[in-house]
């Protein structure tokens, strides 16, 4: 299997009050306070309002404020713009606040802790294999380097306890002190690089979980010292990771996967079994979980969406969506589901759905397959092609 691959990086942002309304499309992609211009949607008859950057590349956004709502002076999204950018936005406006540059470029999503998670930072990741430490005012406050430099990305890192946790391309998992960026230790999960990043969740044991493209699963002590737990290999052989890991609220591990399964590992001794199986051939999405905890949310290769009891572990209901999925699921706690779904740039879009019907879709336009999604308390969806960020109202 090649040793080379490309870091994608899927976000989960779903915050309180999140709710469906009629969208309309605001485009980030221009120089630095340059608002480009305004002009009605093709599809959805809309303002669009475009905004360009520097670079080719959009990274992740994610949203983050110091208050305890959004608003539009204390809130900001939180992303890489082009190459060697970084930026911090204001949600409502879409305008650039602190940018900032370093070398390499951030493709993966930033970590930002709540408060007591971490020391008062936000991290990042780049493709030249470093991991960076910013203030809010996104100033550097330590970067680290880490050993393999040569064609090595990080992925997403992950923030507990005053630990930063991250994988490389190079196939090492790294424990880092989120105060100095000393690394503490590693440990090699595996020749292929980790794929979609973070597959990597810590619960309230005190545990962390990575997993690499072949199919290792790690369950590590979220510690200073390095403590392996177990190591298990989940797929069959020319079966691989597809998607991001996820934990339910009893710690059990769902793993999707590129034969159209979902597995999961119980947490104790990591046992592995097949969850649940579309039978449909092909990449099935990392999975998402019900606000109340009784249903698993994915979709198929196909466009097939699936809710699925946790118990019985059966198809509870399903839908269809305009395309082949591009982004995992984010699940509103009004159960509203959004999706970025498309077979290229021409029809990719973003569609929001509930058990009874679908609430509408924004389609065309972009400049790419949308590859992630953020949720805000507003009722406001960030999406991301790469090269754009789109807020949709």
């Amino acid at each position: 299997m090649s040793s080379k691959v490309i870091i994608l990086v899927i976000v989960f942002q779903t915050l309180l009050g999140c709710r469906p309304s009629r969208p309309a499309w605001w485009k980030y992609q221009g120089t630095t306070m340059n608002w480009g211009q305004s002009q009605a949607h093709r599809v959805m008859k809309q303002a669009v309002l475009r905004k360009s950057y520097q670079g080719p590349y959009c990274g992740c956004p994610v949203l983050w404020s110091d208050a305890n709502h959004q608003s539009s002076n204390d809130s900001r999204i939180i992303m890489g713009i082009g190459s060697g950018g970084f930026a911090s936005i204001v949600p409502f406006q879409l305008m650039i606040d602190h940018p900032t540059s370093f070398t390499g470029v951030l493709t993966s999503c930033p970590a930002v802790p709540y408060a007591g998670e971490a020391s008062s930072s936000i991290y990042v990741a780049t493709t030249d294999n470093r991991l960076l430490s910013l203030t809010y005012g996104l100033s550097v406050k330590w970067n680290t380097q880490f050993p393999d430099a040569f064609d090595a990305s990080v992925g997403s890192p992950t923030v507990w306890d005053n630990l930063v946790f991250a994988s490389s391309n190079d196939g090492f998992f790294y424990a880092v002190d989120s105060h100095n960026g000393t690394i503490l230790w590693s440990h090699k999960i595996g020749g292929a690089p980790t794929f979609y990043s973070p597959p990597i969740r810590v619960g309230v044991d005190n545990n962390i979980y990575v997993a690499n493209f072949e199919g290792d699963v790690f369950k590590f002590k979220a510690s200073p010292t390095k403590t392996m737990v177990w190591q298990k290999h989940t797929t069959p052989e020319g079966v691989c990771i597809s998607g991001h890991t996820m934990l339910d609220s009893r710690y059990s591990v769902y793993v999707p996967c590129t034969d159209g399964k979902i597995r999961i590992l119980d947490p104790a001794a990591g046992n592995v079994s097949v969850f649940f199986d579309t039978h449909v051939p092909g990449n099935v999405t990392g999975t998402s979980y019900s606000f109340d905890g009784n249903l698993i949310y994915l979709a198929d290769s196909q466009g097939n969406f699936y809710a699925v009891n946790t118990n019985t572990k059966q198809k509870a209901w399903g839908s269809k969506l305009p395309g082949p999925p591009t982004t995992p699921q984010v699940t509103a706690n009004d159960e509203t589901i959004y999706i970025g779904y498309g077979h290229g740039f021409a029809d990719a879009g973003v569609v929001a759905f509930n058990m009874k019907q679908e609430l509408w879709r924004v389609e065309g336009g972009m400049k790419g397959l949308v590859a992630y999604l953020a949720c805000g308390e507003d009722g406001t969806v960030y999406a991301a092609d790469g090269k754009e960020l789109v807020a949709i109202r």
